[in-house]
């Protein structure tokens, strides 16, 4: 018996709708700076002990930190241009950081944020798009 590929794709968008829904958690403390948070060993296993002073940051820094919740900054265009923008350099396109530090009001933080998505499940989506047209609210 054949089964019919949306039946696969929506199968496929129901398992990893727990992912996706889950809250954001830092998942890779190893890629943020120490002053934000660290890996320690309490009791026998390790535990995120996050700094405890307030501060501005860089957006090369800020970039650091969401890299640390599975987050990458895939649209440059949508971000405002004093955090990130995407320029040529040597034939190729890369994306360059803003260098003064700055407190984000939560209205410019949501334009930052929009510009980023789940790493992991970029490339997973993007894999499916391929064999599977998939709407774009699951991109």
């Amino acid at each position: 018996m054949r089964v019919p590929g949306r039946v696969c794709l929506f199968v496929a968008v129901l398992l990893a709708l727990p992912q996706i829904a889950s809250a954001v958690e830092l998942t890779l403390p190893d890629k943020v700076p120490a002053h934000y948070a660290r890996e320690v060993e309490q009791g026998g296993r390790k535990v995120i002990v996050f700094g405890t002073g307030s501060t501005s940051y860089e957006p090369k820094v800020l970039d650091q930190i969401l890299s640390g919740y599975g987050l990458g900054l895939r649209d440059p265009a949508k971000v405002p241009a004093h955090y990130a923008r995407e320029v040529e350099q040597g034939g190729r396109k890369v994306i360059v950081f803003g260098t003064g530090s700055t407190s984000y009001e939560p209205k410019v933080l949501d334009q930052v944020l929009e510009g980023y998505t789940y790493e992991q499940c970029g490339e997973q989506f993007s894999s499916w798009g391929e064999a599977y047209p998939v709407p774009p609210q699951f991109v």
